[in-house]
């Protein structure tokens, strides 16, 4: 699936819901979900592995205030995308990688 740009788990979680019978915001939702613990895991390890630099660096008050807002914004995010999806569908979004990978390929003059 990921042969192509955007195409990866998110995409896989979404059809694969939508195939098994959920609706597609229930699906987007699922999606998100899914990639919660391989992202948290990833930022755990991450940070693990920076924290002489990050401890010399930011508070732990700084850290967590950041780690809060950029939760904060994402499930804000992801509560606006599933109200979208909910009340216009992805179509928006597959005409818009349709015309963004026309316009990759006149650019590369292949068309």
């Amino acid at each position: 699936a990921a042969c192509w740009p955007g195409a990866g788990r998110s995409l896989g979680t979404i059809v694969g819901g939508v195939l098994v019978g959920l609706a597609l915001a229930a699906a987007v939702e699922f999606s998100f979900l899914l990639g919660l613990l391989p992202l948290l895991a990833a930022g755990v390890y991450e940070g693990w592995a920076a924290r002489e630099a990050l401890a010399g660096s930011y508070s732990v008050a700084v850290m967590g205030t950041g780690f809060l807002a950029a939760f904060g914004a994402a499930a804000l995010a992801i509560r606006g995308l599933v109200a979208w999806i909910r009340e216009r569908g992805l179509a928006a979004l597959g005409w818009y990688r349709l015309a963004l990978g026309a316009g990759v390929l006149i650019w590369l003059g292949r068309l």
